[in-house]
């Protein structure tokens, strides 16, 4: 047989792969997206079909993700099981790759912008060429900057060349020169002064965000958003090491994926204005080190190993056109933030940027919660940060019915009159339950007296203080305790949506994780939880998440509730600072340089903090 037939449903949709094939490399050349947190590395059991007709091979490479009543009924992993005759596939509902909920606005609202951008402009009227001046057009143009105080230290030929000779006689020698710092980047025809934009970029591991600034006064024009195209390559950084590691194209494809993403929001964010791609001179990106790292093409492959050595911890800036980014001014410049640390990048350097950290009296603690927490701790005379391997639990991926924060997700748990109450995202059926669900869930849990403060679930037989109601959605699941937080009829999926024994521990680990670098980060900078003056919750977590709940489960002390704040996107506003002042983006590489990075990895008291905040604390 040359070819197999697949048949995806409940799609109708209809494709052929060679034998040896994935289902998931099926799913793909149909054109069908699934989850795959792990990048199609068989671990997170996220990937689960159900073949109706049909055989399949690898069968060794999934049992641990399935039951045997579940292999017996026909479900398998997609990214594992391989094709070995025509198949007829039924995708679930929560197998396929969903949308999150973006966001896209950031802590604006208090930013003192003054801008002053490292781009500018001048409007040049030259004195024609005569058989007396004969200066040739480039030395005219640079004459006359001269001339108004500003000595040009290079010039970016490429960018001025082809069209210099023509700006200057299309409009009888009056021109507009614009300037990177002091680079002559581009000469253009009449007055253009006021037709200066850039481009701030928050790159995400999952979300790319992206703002339009008018660069003379600051403004923001635009925003918008879409889903880092990487996530078909795996959910987290480490996966798609992982794919640069297996693929000797990997590199090169994931960096283009990354610009061709930052090139289509640029192309919409322009037509959303109404203005000129070509008037755009500068993007500046912010990310962790490991998208930062992919992005300018650097090889990330050092950071997931001891000692987390990164290729590049300096800001990079360089004319686009040499990352094959095109369709902006020929001269525009990319400039990618410094990062801190192999586990810590630019985009926490963004986050104390916009906080203004560096600058402020009285410790302050920020938190970027995700795959991996970023944590800094401290004030103008000394901040630290450091890193912790949180797990994708806060981003749903690990979680039986975990998903990211979208359609469909429970968001948000409570009990009221002794009964559940869950809501999800939009209103719709429950597909699954995202970051803030497990934390409402597991917090209303403790309190209810379903789970111990060791993370042990009770069974319905022994929770005996819980209502009836609580107590009927205590059942087994794989020998173990499970909680249902939606019941079939009010489900998406075929069954269901439940919390897992297992679920519960994966929540342990993150939250722990998370708790531990606070903690050991207080700890180094000498103070304690009385001593600090802000919690701030960075990202899309941070702004839905309830920080009582957070406080519930042990994220961070109780007695900081009162002190969180909610800070939205402050990564992307961090790059935003830095776009239109070259004030902030001269500081943003001095806390690059400044900020101390702990390696919790290498400290003799992590075992014992990070045993003790795995514990769940006394309900209140």
């Amino acid at each position: 047989m040359n070819e197999c037939h697949i048949k995806f449903e409940p799609d109708n949709v209809h494709v052929r792969v060679a034998p040896g094939d994935t289902i998931l490399a099926a799913a793909k050349a149909a054109g069908i997206t699934l989850s795959t947190p792990c990048g199609g590395q068989g671990t997170c059991g996220r990937c689960r079909c159900q073949v109706i007709s049909g055989t399949t091979g690898r069968a060794e490479a999934q049992r641990d993700h399935l039951s045997e009543d579940e292999w017996a009924r026909g479900w398998r992993l997609a990214c594992q099981a391989t094709v070995e005759s025509d198949l007829v596939i039924h995708l679930p509902a929560d197998v396929r790759g969903s949308v999150a909920a973006i966001l896209e606005d950031g802590a604006f609202s208090g930013l003192q912008l003054g801008p002053s951008p490292e781009i500018r402009k001048l409007h040049l009227v030259l004195d024609p060429p005569s058989l007396a001046d004969q200066r040739d057009d480039l030395t005219r143009v640079l004459d006359a900057l001269a001339a108004e105080g500003v000595q040009v230290t290079a010039v970016d030929h490429p960018a001025v060349l082809p069209s210099l000779s023509a700006a200057l006689r299309s409009d009888g020698f009056r021109v507009t020169a614009a300037l990177h710092a002091d680079v002559l980047i581009g000469v253009e025809p009449g007055d253009t002064v006021d037709e200066a934009y850039g481009v701030a970029v928050d790159l995400g591991t999952t979300t790319v965000v992206a703002y339009l600034a008018h660069l003379p006064t600051g403004a923001r024009l635009a925003v918008a958003s879409e889903v880092n195209p990487q996530v078909s390559f795996g959910d987290d950084v480490v996966s798609r090491i992982s794919h640069i590691t297996d693929s000797p194209q990997g590199l090169a494809t994931l960096s283009g994926a990354a610009r061709q993403c930052v090139l289509d929001l640029v192309d919409r964010l322009a037509k959303t204005a109404g203005i000129p791609a070509d008037r755009i001179y500068s993007v500046h990106i912010v990310g962790n080190s490991t998208m930062s790292h992919i992005f300018v093409g650097a090889d990330p492959r050092n950071i997931p190993q001891a000692p987390y050595i990164p290729a590049i911890h300096r800001s990079v800036t360089a004319p686009l056109r040499e990352f094959g980014m095109n369709g902006v001014a020929p001269g525009s410049r990319l400039c990618a933030l410094p990062n801190i640390a192999g586990w810590v990048g630019s985009d926490t350097v963004a986050v104390i940027l916009s906080t203004g950290m560096h600058r402020q009296q009285g410790v302050r603690i920020a938190i970027d919660i995700g795959t991996n927490g970023e944590i800094v701790v401290g004030d103008r005379d000394r901040l630290v940060s450091c890193s912790t391997a949180a797990g994708p639990a806060f981003e749903g991926a690990g979680i039986r019915y975990g998903m990211r924060g979208a359609t469909g997700a429970i968001d948000h748990v409570c009990i009221e009159d002794r009964s559940l109450r869950v809501t999800t995202i939009g209103g719709e059926p429950a597909r699954g339950i995202c970051g803030t669900g497990l934390i409402d869930a597991v917090a209303c849990m403790l309190e209810a007296g379903l789970v111990l403060e060791t993370g042990r679930m009770l069974t319905a037989d022994q929770a005996t203080g819980a209502s009836d109601e609580l107590r009927r959605r205590l059942v087994s699941f794989d020998d173990a305790p499970a909680f249902v937080l939606a019941v079939a009829e009010e489900s998406a999926l075929e069954g269901p949506v439940l919390l897992t024994q297992r679920d519960i521990r994966q929540l342990q680990l993150a939250k722990g994780a998370i708790a531990t670098g606070v903690r050991i980060a207080l700890k180094e900078r000498g103070a304690d939880a009385d001593a600090v003056e802000e919690i701030l919750l960075a990202g899309a977590f941070g702004s839905y998440v309830d920080p009582a709940r957070a406080a519930d489960i042990g994220l961070f002390p109780r007695e900081l509730v009162g002190r969180a704040r909610a800070i939205g996107n402050a990564a992307g506003a961090g790059a935003y600072l830095a776009l239109v002042s070259a004030d902030h983006a001269a500081q943003a590489d001095e806390i690059g340089d400044a900020v101390e990075y702990l390696e919790l990895a290498g400290r003799l008291d992590f075992d014992m903090v990070f045993a003790d905040e795995m514990l769940f604390p006394e309900p209140k």
